[in-house]
């Protein structure tokens, strides 16, 4: 078994002394938008199949998202609106962010600039602020940009949202479906690069609701399904809890993509997420950014499984590239995996 990985290496970034980091010290008071929205959330989770999690999620709900489970399960909205308000520096977005706002240093900020010049490379923004996040949805963190912020994980979000793009562009199917969206990082850049594709997250419902919610203050067009619908229409995003994967037709799709939750997920979920993927979804391209190297081999609670052992069949996928992240999340274990349907 392998004992390192190659990696990008950390360093102080040039221009560190120009740029400072923002974490919010206050939280933002629920608007009347707010109140409505964790109204809505509340209604469809009464509509949604509760699932018990396993390892990292698991521990997650029981220990980081266990406020947000109570406002939902007791229907308390006031709370509720409260933590989607200030979501990117509360518990609720504990495993969507990373790192959390508390792991957040001033080390990050070498990281960011190192990342959004890897994004200037590989995926050439025209202003800085496409990549940007309002201070006033979520509350976010990171590094500070006057009125708005840079997460962590935007310029990775942006580099995604570019190749998704592209690739969906070069498929004779438009349709994109992400698995795992988070808090809809990706899916809100894509819609700044004016791509109009229907889009599909797949995510734990719990999850689901908080990108619902996230979108839903963006003003991209979002609809939460609890029930069976017959097309996806361009210019709107899907979120299907993932109990409900198998209920619909995925032939519009042309592009499947994963960032960095396929691994954590236990093998038995894995063959059949790809199973699923490859037989039904039919997709032209697979796209996958996944850790390639177990970190945590003695966790019981941090399950990986290395993105190179992902059961995708070369019979009828063939690899276009294999390629070490350019970004700095995850100690430099990821690998970025672009597959094409052999005709």
């Amino acid at each position: 078994m392998r004992k390192t990985f190659p990696q990008i290496s950390k360093f102080n970034h040039p221009n560190r002394d120009y740029n400072s980091l923002y974490i919010p010290t206050v939280l933002l008071p629920p608007t009347k938008e707010d109140e409505f929205l964790a109204k809505e959330i509340i209604e469809l989770y009464s509509c949604i199949l509760r699932k018990q999690t396993t390892g990292e999620w698991s521990f997650i709900d029981n220990f980081k998202r266990k406020e947000y489970l109570r406002c939902l399960i007791e229907k308390d909205v006031k709370s509720l609106s409260k933590l989607l308000r200030n979501f990117f520096i509360t518990d609720i977005s504990y495993g969507l962010v990373s790192p959390s706002v508390e792991e957040f240093n001033d080390q990050n900020l070498d990281i960011i600039l190192a990342d959004l010049d890897a994004t200037e490379e590989f995926a050439p923004f025209p202003k800085i602020n496409d990549i940007s996040s309002s201070k006033q949805i979520g509350n976010p963190f990171g590094l500070d940009n006057s009125e708005s912020v840079i997460l962590p994980d935007s310029p990775r979000h942006f580099y995604f949202a570019s190749q998704l793009l592209n690739l969906s562009t070069q498929s004779g199917k438009s349709g994109i479906l992400e698995i795992g969206g988070g808090y809809g990082g990706v899916i809100s850049m894509l819609r700044k690069l004016k791509c109009n594709s229907p889009y599909i997250n797949i995510d734990l419902p719990e999850t689901g609701l908080i990108c619902y919610y996230y979108l839903k203050k963006l003003g991209i067009r979002v609809e939460f399904l609890t029930d069976f619908v017959d097309d996806f229409k361009s210019n709107t995003c899907y979120i299907i809890p993932n109990y409900m994967l198998k209920l619909f037709n995925y032939d519009s799709m042309g592009v499947v993509f994963n960032s960095n939750s396929l691994s954590e997920m236990t093998e038995e979920t894995i063959i059949d997420y790809f199973s699923f993927i490859q037989r039904d979804i039919k997709p032209d391209y697979i796209y996958h950014q996944n850790s390639n190297f177990v970190l945590f081999p003695e966790s019981v609670r941090h399950i990986e499984i290395i993105s190179d052992n992902f059961p995708i069949n070369l019979n009828i996928y063939e690899m276009i590239y294999k390629m070490i992240s350019p970004f700095h999340g995850g100690s430099g274990r990821y690998r970025i995996y672009l597959y094409k349907k052999i005709l």
